[in-house]
């Protein structure tokens, strides 16, 4: 599976040949897994290839909140915060980590 996403992560065109499944709501904690195994950048083409709500076209939204969630410092945060955080939509409003 690594080396699938490895090859379309390599060439843009190729996201097409990795089956990602059907649209569905796409969460943060998706993107942020997406972003871990892979990159920010990419996670923010799957999100435009499966997400039921309308990525942005240059991607920016998904990228920034891929890199805000590898950010979370766990030490500092709730878990029931970070649970919600993971949990909302990508392209939503979040929740405040406390």
């Amino acid at each position: 599976m690594k080396a699938s996403l490895e090859r379309a992560e390599s060439n843009l065109n190729a996201l097409n040949t990795v089956e990602l499944g059907p649209k569905r709501p796409f969460s943060v904690g998706e993107c942020a897994l997406w972003a871990r195994l892979t990159e920010p950048q990419f996670a923010a083409q799957v999100a435009a290839a499966v997400s039921l709500v309308g990525a942005p076209a240059n991607h920016r939204k998904a990228t920034t909140v891929a890199k805000e969630v590898m950010a979370i410092m766990p030490g500092n945060r709730t878990g029931l915060s970070i649970t919600k955080l993971l949990e909302a939509p990508f392209a939503g409003k979040h929740p405040k980590l406390i």
